[in-house]
């Protein structure tokens, strides 16, 4: 439950250093692109305007038939509108919008309660490569 507490400061406006034993944050806004690490442990923060909504997902089963779900995510989308991050390959990407999602049930429920905010949210960021990813950013808190 660390990282729950530590995410709280985070998206009360507040930078931390993220989870303990986490390298400095890049922030995003700061000039540049963001760099993004190359191994969990380092993380970015990006600043902006925190948004939820309803996306419709098609996956393809294994009898051949095809599923559409509802599902809720957290974009968050950055006071710059240039913003633009650096890949493991040296590549820059511009970005309007990153997808935030997180694997801790308390982190998912502080991001439903600050929709519509102004946050910095800190954590683990890379490039969106699945169907699972909805943003060319992607940043788990």
């Amino acid at each position: 439950m660390i990282r729950t507490a530590v995410l709280a400061a985070i998206l009360s406006a507040s930078l931390a250093a993220g989870p303990a034993g986490a390298q400095p944050a890049n922030v995003q806004g700061e000039g540049g692109c963001l760099e993004l690490p190359s191994e969990i442990g380092w993380s970015v923060a990006v600043d902006g305007i925190l948004d939820r909504r309803t996306i419709h997902v098609t996956t393809g089963q294994p009898d051949g038939t095809v599923r559409t779900e509802r599902q809720q995510v957290y974009f968050l989308v950055p006071e710059n509108p240039d913003s633009c991050f650096i890949d493991d390959d040296g590549e820059e990407t511009a970005f309007s919008y990153v997808h935030v999602y997180s694997t801790d049930e308390g982190v998912m429920m502080q991001l439903a309660d600050r929709v519509g905010g102004e946050v910095r949210i800190t954590g683990y960021g890379f490039a969106g490569h699945s169907m699972f990813h909805h943003a060319p950013l992607v940043l788990e808190a």
